[in-house]
Parts: structure tokens; sequence; C-alpha cells
């Protein structure tokens, strides 16, 4: 399995540009498949130093409608687009109170695309599914919303997903920001999947901050025993430091950035 990082807030390749969102474009089991696509048309141009041909994609999902994974999806054509359908709705930085919802509406996706639109986890491929409607069960996650309603309500962000994908080393969980909670949301894998063993967890792990509730997540992590650790946009760099402290010597652990590439 390869992964390539086309969008990150940290240079990788000195190549590529960075950008604050994500997207990352996947190869296993002779599939091709991209995640996110960041807030412009970053990810093609990136992709194309990298000598990547996405028009030989056809498969594509969204983990969830912020702008930074989001915006960049208007450039999609002739795909089958997988995401929830609460993707579409407005929502607002909690912050600045700027508009932080996905540019590209739903009619405007499926005049050139197949939109594949669920509340439930859907298998995409061989081996091969569309985590969504991740449960919430560990109190010491997704308790960290950015952004709000137009009511002004909290946007628990209930369109959260994932990919995860049943290698014969174990399953590989793809996250864009596990606003669900990256534990939860590889519990959840393991859960459909019905595989126990995570041989790699890959994504923002949206730990913004170092606080009371980081040593739960690094303990988690220390239990779960996989392989590799990859992280990057949403992971702060002092959440970073924490995993690499504690978790470097018992997994490959490093963060991610726009050009690199993972072969695990």
């Amino acid at each position: 399995m390869k992964i390539t990082v086309l969008v990150d807030d940290r240079p990788g390749d000195e190549r590529c540009t960075p950008e604050h969102g994500l997207s990352m474009h996947i190869e296993f089991a002779g599939q091709q498949l991209l995640f996110d696509f960041g807030q412009t048309d970053t990810f093609i141009q990136n992709a194309k130093i990298l000598d990547i041909d996405l028009s030989e994609i056809n498969t594509v999902a969204l983990s969830h409608g912020h702008y930074d994974h989001a915006n960049g999806i208007n450039q999609i054509r002739n795909s089958r687009i997988f995401l929830h359908p609460n993707c579409f709705t407005p929502r607002y930085s909690k912050l600045s109170g700027k508009d932080d919802s996905m540019a590209t509406s739903r009619e405007a996706l499926v005049q050139d695309n197949q939109l594949i639109e669920t509340e439930s986890p859907l298998m995409i491929g061989e081996n091969s599914y569309f985590l969504t409607g991740v449960p919430r069960l560990f109190d010491f996650e997704a308790k960290d919303f950015p952004t709000v309603l137009a009511d002004g309500a909290v946007d628990e962000l209930i369109d959260d997903s994932a990919l995860t994908f049943v290698t014969p080393n174990g399953l590989v969980v793809i996250s864009g920001c596990a606003h669900s909670g990256i534990c939860n949301t590889v519990e959840y894998a393991r859960k459909i999947t019905g595989v126990a063993h995570v041989h790699a967890v890959v994504g923002g792990f949206h730990l913004r901050q170092v606080d009371l509730n980081t040593p739960a997540v690094v303990q988690y992590f220390a239990e779960l025993g996989a392989k590799y650790l990859l992280t990057g946009h949403c992971t702060c760099d002092e959440a970073c430091q924490v995993l690499q402290e504690q978790l470097g010597s018992r997994c490959h652990f490093e963060v991610l950035g726009a050009g690199k590439s993972f072969e695990i």
C-alpha cells in the first residue's frame, strides 16, 4: 500500500507547495483513490510534480465539509464521490465567524460525477471501506468543535468520515480531521471490518493542543500496537512531539508533509 500526501499544512518534498488542509493519493490492491482535496487546486499541481496521473482515478472520498478538505473538490470530474450528506451543511468559524463551509454545491458536483451520499459505512472497493457515522464512545474525544451552524448551535460534524483498508498486515485507518475522535474512528474500523489488528493510522488526529485528554490518546495508541502512526494537518507540533516522545520507540512515527510518500 502506498500513500502520497498531496496537500498538508507542513512541507515535505521541497518541490511541492504546502497548504492548510489535507489531500492524499492512495494506491491499494490495484485501486487508486483520492481522499480529500485541500482548499484549492494545489493537490493537482503537486500531483503533477510527483508524476501522479489523477485522470486515472474515478473513486474519491471526502472526510467532511470543511473548506480546507473540500474546496478542491470542484476540480473533480467523472468520478464516484463518497461523502456524508451533511458535508453540504453551512457552517461558520466559532472564532472569526467566517464561512468554513465547502464552496461547491451538491448540484454542481452531480453534473459531472456520481454522488454516493451515505450516513453508514460502505464498501468502496475490495477490502476498502468508507467509514462514516462514527460512534463517539470515548469521553476524552470529540469535545473540540471549531465551527457552528447557521443558527449558532455547535457544529458536531456528524459528517466526519474516514477510510479503512484490510491489508495482509492488518487494518490501515486513514482520517481527515478525526472530528469524531481518532480513537473512536479506529475502534469503529475494527468493528465494521471485524479485523482487530491495526497496522497503521494515518491522517489528521484533531489534536489541536496538548491538554488533559492527551495522555488518554497516547495510552490508547500504546495499547493499540500499530506499526505506523503518521499524522499531520490538525495535529499540532506540541502533540506531535508528545506522540514522538511517548510512542516513537514502539512504532514508526512520522509527521506528514506535502509531497511525502509512505509505503506501509
